[in-house]
């Protein structure tokens, strides 16, 4: 492998990111048309509006802009369905392994890198969450981003490197807050080097540099934090078992049995094994994994309540796969240069390193496998509440039962009207019944304060439609009343969310 590697280093350099790249993206692409859920049918209604209004809803739903301004031009340039809008979090995807194996190559070496790329490829965490609507991938693109830059300005000393990793810095933090424990892992990591020298002079105005580029958003954060908090449940023993669980195979521990057990267990053993011998060398990627826990379980003893969930931090799941590719790499050459001191043959040690090679990382490729196997399961999801969603097959079903294709329909649910006004068409509109709604949380203020979809007279509304579909909760008993007398049921279609429990019902009504 080391002389085919020498002898084509060049081109390996150039084409091995983008094939990684291409093939996370050929990975992550399928189920790109499963059903939306509410945290990315919020977001995709946030591109309807220009970028002033999104700055007003961002800061009141305790959310920087960055990530929604790209998504409405994304959609404007690539088009509004769901495939088209989910694809921007698997192009970030790319883009950030893409920097992750320029950052590996340059610290560790080709071999590294690849390796790495590969383990980081086909992780179940990045395939998962790159098929989510949602900052993400966005927010891992600029951390990776940020890394490699960071190393460049450590080694070469030079200013431009410095001030890069500066507005990168500040990119991450206008996209998501969450990044903001990747920078603290960063000073620990320039405090284990630089140690009593850790403020020099461009450490600080770097530090100074992407504060300054954030201040614009700093009164909205804090008017944030003091009006609402944010809204996290508290971390416990179980969310930190299950977050190891579900990095390596997108399993939550309760859930983890038989050969993916097994497999988790190997993979832990290699990984611990490998990271507890070589950890000087992995100080970086140990510092993305270890830092942001600690803190976050830190902040889980204030009323703030952070929870250690696999998405806000991606970039330690990241860290993990990374890591894994570059001990085995380290392991196997340290075992052949002993062997080699030791003046074995030549043959034999290279063998014998071979085998250890082969045997870590046909272990963690299992395991990732198993992961991407759950990822493709289970689905696109909300990862919060466990539960998901059905709104393409609810409105499917609503066409393919309908004889009259410009029927609109109504729904009362703020929430779910998000989700099917997604799926709305020229001839096929979703329209909110805005009649005494009480807009019990800032994620609705768009509906609230929007002039598109809102039915505000219901009466005057009825007068332009023969007939209507009404959609919403099914009762315990009985069928879905129309909020108007005079009404009669034609159609009734029913749907039951896969795993939440709530049936919907959608019924074409028209005067009796």
């Amino acid at each position: 492998m080391g002389e085919f590697l020498s002898k084509r280093k060049r081109l390996i350099c150039i084409l091995a990111p983008t094939v990684f790249g291409i093939f996370y993206m050929f990975l992550s692409m399928f189920n790109l048309q499963q059903s939306i859920w509410q945290g990315e049918s919020y977001g995709a209604y946030l591109t309807h509006f220009d970028a002033g209004q999104i700055w007003n809803f961002t800061a009141e739903a305790n959310q920087p802009p960055l990530y929604f301004w790209a998504l409405k031009a994304w959609a404007h340039i690539f088009g509004r369905t769901d495939f088209d809008m989910r694809f921007m979090s698997v192009f970030f995807g790319a883009i950030a392994i893409m920097f992750i194996y320029m950052w590996v190559k340059y610290k560790y070496g080709a071999k590294a890198a690849i390796l790495s790329s590969l383990l980081l490829s086909i992780s179940p965490l990045m395939i998962r969450f790159g098929r989510e609507m949602q900052p993400y991938m966005m927010a891992l693109m600029f951390v990776s981003a940020a890394t490699y830059f960071l190393q460049l300005a450590i080694d070469n000393e030079q200013k431009r490197w410095w001030i890069i990793y500066a507005i990168v810095v500040a990119l991450g933090l206008w996209t998501s807050y969450f990044t903001v424990f990747a920078w603290l892992a960063h000073i620990v990591y320039l405090a284990l080097i630089y140690k009593k020298k850790i403020f020099r002079k461009e450490v600080i105005w770097t530090a100074i540099i992407a504060c300054l580029l954030f201040v614009p958003w700093l009164p909205k954060l804090f008017g944030q934090l003091s009006a609402r908090g944010t809204g996290i449940s508290a971390i416990s023993l179980d969310a930190l078992v299950n977050y190891w669980s579900e990095t390596l195979l997108y399993r939550e521990a309760s859930s983890t049995s038989g050969w993916p057990l097994v497999l988790i267990i190997l993979a832990s053993i290699v990984l611990i094994g490998l990271v507890a011998k070589y950890y000087k060398q992995v100080r970086m990627l140990l510092c993305m994994i270890f830092v942001p826990t600690i803190v976050l379980i830190l902040l889980s003893l204030t009323p703030a309540g952070l929870a250690m969930t696999p998405q806000r931090t991606l970039y330690s799941a990241a860290s993990v796969a990374t890591i894994g590719g570059v001990t085995i790499i380290i392991a196997t050459n340290d075992l052949l240069s002993r062997k080699e001191r030791r003046k074995k043959v030549k043959a034999t040690s290279q063998r014998q390193s071979k085998i250890v090679f082969a045997v870590c990382s046909v272990i963690l490729v299992l395991a990732s496998i198993c992961g991407i196997c759950s990822a493709y399961e289970l689905g696109s999801y909300n990862f919060d509440t466990k539960q998901s969603y059905g709104a393409n097959i609810l409105h499917k079903n609503i066409v393919t039962a309908d004889n009259i294709n410009d029927t609109p329909i109504i729904v009362s649910s703020p929430w779910l009207y998000y989700d099917l006004s997604f799926y709305d068409t020229a001839d096929r509109q979703t329209f909110f019944l805005a009649e005494g709604q009480e807009y019990d949380s800032n994620l609705l203020l768009p509906i609230k304060n929007s002039y598109f979809g809102r039915i505000d007279n219901l009466d005057k509304f009825l007068e332009k439609h023969e007939s209507v579909w009404y959609v919403d909760v099914a009762p315990a008993q009985g069928d879905l009343e129309f909020p108007r007398d005079g009404y009669m049921a034609t159609q009734i279609l029913t749907l039951n969310y896969s795993n939440s429990g709530v049936e919907y019902e959608a019924i074409r009504f028209i005067p009796e």
